[in-house]
């Protein structure tokens, strides 16, 4: 879904090599491409990305100093991620994390799963339906 399949790492597991882009357009294509409009970005919008973590759900990837970017579905606010991200930046080891949420991150993963389904049980219909993005802003 976010277009990363050809930039797989050959000898890392869930890492990806991208052309370089900065954060900030990281964030809007991977908002754009899942229809996210409650994701979370952690780090220096303008920083230089060229390696990306990826894990959906829960398990949101290491941000180490192998990545520049980690994104995920959802992480501990304390302690986690965010810290990590701004405690590089601090020490002026540009990283950052964006959390697509739960649900996001992991609706594209069942579409796939409802599409594979269809090929393996034949006399019953199967539809995927979007969980869609469950949050947005207050509502007056």
């Amino acid at each position: 879904m976010l277009g990363l399949t050809p930039y797989a790492s050959a000898s890392e597991r869930n890492v990806y090599v991208v052309p370089e882009t900065t954060l900030r357009a990281l964030a809007a294509d991977v908002a754009r491409r899942t229809g996210g409009k409650q994701i979370r970005v952690c780090g220096d919008p303008d920083m230089k990305v060229t390696r990306i973590a990826l894990g959906p759900g829960y398990g949101v990837p290491p941000l180490t100093q192998a990545v520049d970017v980690s994104i995920g579905g959802e992480a501990p606010e304390s302690g986690g991620q965010a810290e990590y991200a701004l405690d590089a930046q601090a020490l002026g080891r540009a990283r950052g994390v964006i959390l697509l949420g739960h649900m996001m991150s992991e609706d594209w993963g069942m579409r796939e799963v409802a599409e594979w389904l269809r090929g393996v049980i034949t006399d019953v219909p199967i539809e995927w339906i979007a969980a869609g993005e469950p949050f947005g802003p207050p509502r007056a």
